[in-house]
């Protein structure tokens, strides 16, 4: 029976070391193994991810892009056809021509102010100011209404900004009406 028993007791202690060694290395070879797979299956999403995310980003540059060189396109098309001097000798000329072509003669074209355009670098906005006097309101107020509605179109550079029509005074040379209007002029 102490045969037995130290067989038993032996076989014991062998299926205990076998454990033990089982649970070695499981803990010091495989347990690493598959703490790394996760690492790397987290960081391989996180990547992928990052991606998908970067390819869209780039997706996006692209398209601003080809706004932007359609912007630039258009914008060389509109100045092909301008002068070459700066705006402040053309544009009064074409304005007098342009109303002129209406019947109105005497007004004065003054540049009001010059800002940079935030959105257009390289630009400048001038704010322009022509001051039309009306000797007869109630008569001439339909010229000068449709002179101010083809200028935008003769003068694709021109935006119509406002207009100030005097109120039914109709004394000769205090009636004063003021258009104002804006163009964009390069700056470099």
């Amino acid at each position: 029976m102490a045969a037995k028993r130290a067989f038993g007791t032996r076989r014991w202690i062998e299926i205990c070391l076998a454990l033990v060694g089982v649970w070695l290395i499981y803990r010091l070879f495989v347990a690493p193994l598959r703490e790394r797979e996760w690492q790397i299956r987290t960081a391989t999403t996180d990547l992928g991810n990052r991606i998908l995310a970067a390819r869209k980003l780039k997706n996006e540059i692209q398209e601003l892009e080809d706004k932007a060189a359609k912007a630039n396109a258009e914008i060389r098309r509109s100045e092909a056809g301008l002068p070459t001097n700066p705006q402040i000798v053309w544009v009064p000329q074409r304005v007098r021509l342009h109303f002129g072509r209406f019947g109105f003669s005497q007004f004065a074209t003054s540049v009001q102010s010059t800002e940079d355009e935030p959105a257009l670098p390289g630009y400048q906005r001038l704010n322009w100011s022509v001051v039309v006097p009306l000797e007869n309101v109630t008569k001439q107020i339909g010229n000068l209404l449709l002179a101010v509605a083809e200028l935008e179109d003769a003068e694709r550079t021109i935006r119509i900004r406002d207009i100030a029509i005097p109120r039914g005074v109709d004394e000769s040379n205090q009636n004063m009406a003021t258009v104002t209007f804006s163009t964009l002029e390069r700056t470099d």
